[in-house]
């Protein structure tokens, strides 16, 4: 089976276990209030809305949500609140433009915090437990370290990263590890190559690779061993032409296969639209995706 990163670059299919697997990243836009009373024009990816004090901040809150919910679910943007915050999700393609609050009247207003959620590629390095000898090559996007053996994979690995962990940093790869080399790529950034080259005696070490992100839309899907899906989220297209197409938006799926069990060698389920979401409960399957 190619890595993923290679399989990417035309498009083709992994095996994948029970988990989340997320395509896209999730912006996340939180408008905490201040102030006391009055109202504030907030702006949430061109969609704007007044809010109005009343009585407390968490209250104030909580009347916008309920009131604009269905307004930005309509152009592809989750709003909820906790407490005196609101909280503007947008995954992905459905990202178009920024989050603003402006004093209206008085002095109700607030402050905007972005930020990002993702699926993290992980790349882990087990060495043998004991009896090795020499050194090898490791090598994470692009950079490479030697790794040289000494006594046993505790003592190895724990010297390869203070040696080496500031280095893979700046190449996106967090590495930790006492017993093992841990490469964790920062949320939304996958890591592009890992890979372990013997130079002396007997050192090297198994990989193995995580992924809860995708580098494609999935596709279609087939079930390797019995497998359930419980849910998805897909990229629904967006109407209209020209000045008037409205952006696409990551919507819930509903198919009859959703919490029944998916039987080894069905044929392939082919989705309508691209996935950009899907929750495996059991079993693996095989998810085909396209550049």
């Amino acid at each position: 089976m190619e890595p993923l990163d290679k399989l990417s670059a035309q498009g083709g299919n992994d095996l994948f276990a029970a988990g989340t697997y997320k395509f896209f990243d999730t912006i996340v836009d939180t408008v905490t209030l201040t102030g006391t009373v009055g109202t504030a024009t907030i702006t949430a990816h061109g969609l704007a809305k007044v809010a109005t004090f009343a009585s407390t901040l968490t209250v104030t809150a909580a009347a916008f949500a309920a009131a604009n919910y269905d307004a930005y679910a309509a152009i592809g943007i989750t709003l909820i609140n906790s407490g005196e915050t609101l909280v503007f999700s947008s995954t992905g393609l459905t990202l178009n433009g920024v989050t603003t609050i402006a004093n209206l009247v008085t002095n109700l207003a607030g402050t905007v915090v972005r930020t990002k959620t993702g699926g993290q590629d992980v790349a882990t390095f087990t060495q043998a437990a004991s009896g090795g000898s020499g050194t090898s090559i490791i090598t994470v996007n692009g950079l490479s370290k030697v790794s040289t053996w000494n006594s046993d994979a505790t003592t190895t690995s724990t010297a390869f990263v203070a040696a080496n962990a500031a280095a893979y940093l700046a190449v996106g790869a967090v590495l930790t590890g006492t017993t093992t080399l841990i490469f964790t790529s920062a949320a939304g950034v996958p890591i592009t190559e890992a890979t372990v080259t013997t130079l002396s005696g007997t050192e090297t070490a198994t990989i193995v690779r995580t992924s809860t992100k995708l580098p494609h839309p999935v596709s279609s899907f087939n079930a390797i061993t019995d497998a359930i899906i419980t849910s998805y989220k897909y990229l629904a297209p967006g109407t209209g032409s020209g000045i008037y197409k409205t952006p696409s938006m990551v919507k819930p799926g509903y198919r009859t296969f959703l919490g029944t069990t998916v039987i080894a060698g069905n044929p392939v389920q082919v989705f309508e639209y691209p996935v950009v979401e899907i929750v495996i409960a059991s079993g693996t399957m095989n998810l085909n995706y396209t550049k």
